[in-house]
């Protein structure tokens, strides 16, 4: 027995003194024998889900919600010793790990006083962090480093202490470094909004047809890779026949400070259903200006959704509907789903970049999109089959 037990040890530690990604794939590999017991076995802890989402081809609609927020298939990854997370993977392929979401305020990233939640003995995450992969199955790898970090903890206290590298727990928190990570704010605090009261309800919009950002706290989703910052608010209003609008509005900064995109999504009771409005505007070099200026308007912020719908043209002097009408596409569909459950999940969807996979509930019909006119060209409403 004593002989057994020198062995696992010595084998324990010469898997320790590998490199850290050797170890991982062992780690990824193994079972609980491997390490004493301390580490889980990685295919109890998730099953990959069938592909139904690639399956499923996408209508016109879909795919302008797609460029907007990628729709993905959600799977609990639990360990045995400990918590869940999240795992998120895209209909091209690639995956997020998503820790526990929570209300942090902060401006910038840091492994501390980030506020941290733990998942197993010895391991804390970062809470509202998420972790990107460009493969299915590169996940594996990072459940791994995060189960090395707990075996490491219980070898810290073990007999082969001694033998274990002091550059060891430095490396797995590299290895768990986030990609991303999601924080709110107050809309005050916003760079370039205007200070206009943010009104709330039907008096959101001022005149029918119109919606505008509100509500006192914004969602930051900060893209460390891409060097990214997403600026998700909630945004309300009256639809052209007076229904209350409910839905929210995006717009995404590089590091540079300059916009990149304006994007939002609303839907409004109408018949029997909901009329459903998405709007994707990718901001080429030099275009960020009109938005920057239409965010900071002294009134305030807002949309003329008749405009977006294409019943009309831009109007005169109007430097933002130029831009839309030149660059922006305009998804509209009927939904047979209630409208301020679907602003809820539009606001959700956007603040943190991804769509559930079957969220969306309800006949569709009525589905139509509007293509940029950059030639200056008549923007049609084109019926699309969905």
């Amino acid at each position: 027995m004593t002989t057994v037990l020198v062995a696992v040890l010595v084998v324990t530690a010469a898997i320790t003194l590998l490199p850290q990604r050797t170890q991982q794939r062992i780690i990824a590999l193994g079972c609980s024998g491997v390490t004493l017991g301390v580490t889980d076995c990685l295919a109890r802890l998730y099953q990959p889900p069938p592909a139904a989402l690639r399956a499923v081809p996408l209508c016109p609609v879909d795919q302008v919600a797609e460029q907007m927020v990628p729709t993905v298939e959600t799977q609990r990854i639990s360990f045995t010793h400990g918590g869940v997370l999240e795992r998120w993977v895209a209909r091209d392929g690639t995956v997020r790990v998503v820790a526990e979401p929570s209300e942090i305020t902060a401006e910038t990233w840091q492994d501390e006083p980030w506020p941290q939640a733990p998942l197993l003995p010895g391991v804390t995450v970062p809470l509202s962090a998420q972790w990107d992969f460009e493969e299915e199955g590169q996940e594996r790898d990072f459940v791994a480093a995060l189960q090395q970090q707990h075996a490491l903890h219980h070898q810290r206290r073990s007999a082969i202490a001694g033998l274990l590298p002091q550059s060891l727990d430095a490396s797995v928190r590299s290895a768990v470094a986030p990609a991303a990570w999601v924080s709110t704010t107050s809309t005050t605090a916003l760079e370039g909004l205007s200070a206009a009261p943010q009104a709330q309800g039907e008096a959101a919009g001022d005149l029918p047809g119109h919606v505008r950002p509100s509500g006192g706290s914004a969602t930051l989703l900060h893209q460390v890779n891409d060097n990214l910052v997403a600026t998700t608010i909630s945004s309300t209003g009256v639809s052209p026949t007076g229904a209350p609008v409910h839905g929210a509005l995006r717009w995404v900064r590089a590091a540079s400070g300059d916009l990149v995109e304006l994007s939002g999504s609303w839907a409004w009771s109408e018949g029997e259903g909901s009329t459903v409005i998405h709007l994707l505007t990718p901001l080429a070099e030099g275009d960020g200006a009109e938005v920057e200026a239409w965010l900071a308007d002294p009134d305030g912020p807002t949309l003329d959704l008749s405009f977006l719908m294409a019943d009309r043209r831009p109007e005169r002097g109007n430097d933002l509907e130029r831009l839309l009408y030149a660059a922006s596409t305009v998804a509209v569909e009927s939904r047979a789903s209630d409208a301020s459950a679907l602003g809820s999940l539009f606001e959700q969807d956007l603040s943190l970049d991804r769509r559930r996979y079957g969220e969306l509930s309800g006949e569709r019909s009525n589905a139509r999109i509007v293509r940029p006119q950059p030639s200056g060209a008549d923007r049609v409403a084109q019926e699309v089959t969905c």
